[in-house]
């Protein structure tokens, strides 16, 4: 008998334990729902706002491919975005960008189907985010990537390839997803590395440590609104990064 009541007793405890989990669990849940839900509406808000930058007019031609962070979202103004940055740089240079907000590593090849010329004096690739986010395993996208570069390459008499710097640093992202997200950008990141080596295009590592980031350091400086693309700062120390290559 006495050890029936305490059987029962761990029952009980258990069960209190299971319940407790639950509420906190769903405590979460509607705090990320609510806290996510305005950075959802901007995020939305700045990609329909978002315009690539281009120029039409150049004997040379700067091309760019890839996904939002090429478009430039969240910059205040094209200028601030890094092609506008590089294009600044270099005013004789028409500037061809086919970047849509939202793009894969498996859209890259379409991107470069649009380009209009046979010899680009530079190619600007902003792409890997959103395979992060979406869980594609790395060597999927090297798989879609590797001869993506090759075609590029070819028509490219220099060719930079960057991604997002720490996704897990977003503040756009449920918090208890952030470490998952950091190991992967970490292996994004190294895998995108040997891979320009292999090709031979330049790879321009964006990931700072969280102890150095800068976009965690000042967040509302360096994020735009959605707390996921940079704004007009966070694309010039980017900008900055790409510098020594140029």
């Amino acid at each position: 008998m006495e050890g029936r009541r305490r059987a029962q007793g761990r029952d009980i405890r258990a069960m209190k334990f299971a319940l407790i989990l639950v509420v906190i669990v769903v405590a979460y849940v509607a705090y990320e729902a609510v806290r996510i839900h305005p950075l959802l509406r901007a995020s939305a808000r700045l990609i329909e706002s978002g315009k690539p930058f281009t120029r039409v007019k150049g004997e040379s031609a700067m091309l760019i491919l890839g996904d939002s962070t090429a478009v430039g979202v969240g910059a205040a103004a094209r200028e601030d975005t890094v092609a506008g940055r590089i294009a600044a740089l270099h005013p004789e240079w028409a500037v061809e960008n086919y970047a849509v907000s939202g793009a894969r590593i498996k859209d890259l090849k379409g991107q470069f189907a649009k380009a209009e010329r046979d010899r680009y004096v530079l190619t600007v690739i902003h792409i890997g985010a959103n395979d992060i986010i979406r869980f594609q395993s790395a060597p999927h996208a090297i798989a879609d990537l590797e001869p993506a570069l090759q075609l590029i390459t070819s028509k490219s008499n220099k060719v930079i390839f960057l991604t997002a710097g720490n996704v897990g640093g977003a503040k756009f992202f449920p918090s208890i997803l952030n470490p998952f997200y950091h190991r992967r950008t970490l292996q994004y990141h190294a895998a995108f590395e040997a891979l320009a080596e292999r090709v031979g295009v330049s790879y321009v590592n964006l990931y700072t440590s969280p102890e150095e980031d800068l976009f965690l350091k000042d967040s509302g400086r360096y994020f735009s609104a959605d707390g996921l693309h940079p704004s007009s700062e966070g694309y010039r120390l980017w900008f900055e990064r790409i510098m020594p290559i140029l």
